[in-house]
């Protein structure tokens, strides 16, 4: 890998899909109070067909094109031969320390081909969901709690998806942090019964059901209590010990 120290016009620098989504207030507080000494370098990767794209730095380079123009040069640091899937890595590297969401991260493990983040998405994918850093229906904003949940185990990420899939289909609510860890705890109970925990969620709303998810945590009992106590409802045998 050969690495170079150039300036390049702002209006040649590309944003790769790995990126993070340029915060617009961001921008505008760089801009106004620019200063061309602290710009510092921009990582930027030269592809094969000779384009320029940044690695870090977008919210600089946005910023010196309101505040310079786009024909600016602006000192870069190029790195020549990168793959795509190394390019992301960089980035997350870069990222690791500073401000980047959870979803910035893991969409950036995803373009880099990490593993773990390609199983993820592959388990999202078999219920028809994907990950976003939006709701909007059959999209899961919580990234941070798929990693969690996955860790514990693939099969109790499939699993958690598969229950509340079930009882809520693709409403982006039911797809809240607390309220999956809560199911992954119920399921964690011996004799639960994933089928018959789906028709009890089902039975509410999902916003009534992270409710009662969060007002367990906030008076400091297991987040999944609730969940067992309608769960055990009308039950004379195989009831769950939260």
């Amino acid at each position: 890998m050969k690495t170079k120290h150039m300036g390049i016009e702002a209006s040649k620098l590309r944003v790769a899909k790995y990126q993070r989504v340029c915060e617009a207030a961001h921008v505008t507080r760089i801009a106004k109070a620019f200063d061309r000494e602290a710009l510092g370098s921009i990582v930027v990767s030269c592809r094969e067909d000779g384009s320029y794209y940044v690695v870090d730095g977008q919210h600089r380079v946005a910023a010196a094109r309101v505040a310079l123009g786009v024909d600016a040069l602006l000192p870069c640091e190029v790195h020549f031969g990168l793959a795509y899937t190394r390019e992301a890595a960089l980035f997350r590297e870069l990222n690791f320390k500073r401000a980047v969401s959870s979803f910035g991260k893991f969409h950036a493990r995803v373009e880099e081909c990490e593993p773990t983040a390609l199983d993820i998405v592959k388990i999202l994918k078999e219920r028809g969901l994907k990950y976003s850093n939006g709701q909007a229906k059959g999209c899961v904003v919580a990234v941070g709690a798929l990693d969690r949940l996955y860790r514990r185990g693939a099969e109790t990420l499939r699993a958690v998806l598969w229950v509340v899939h079930s009882a809520f289909g693709d409403e982006p609510e039911a797809y809240n942090a607390s309220l999956l860890f809560a199911v992954a705890d119920t399921l964690d109970l011996d004799g639960t019964d994933a089928e018959r925990l789906s028709r009890v969620l089902a039975k509410m709303t999902p916003a009534r059901a992270v409710a009662e998810v969060k007002q367990c945590r906030d008076v400091g009992a297991p987040i999944h209590t609730m969940l067992v106590k309608r769960y055990n409802k009308g039950l004379r045998g195989g009831l769950l010990a939260a």
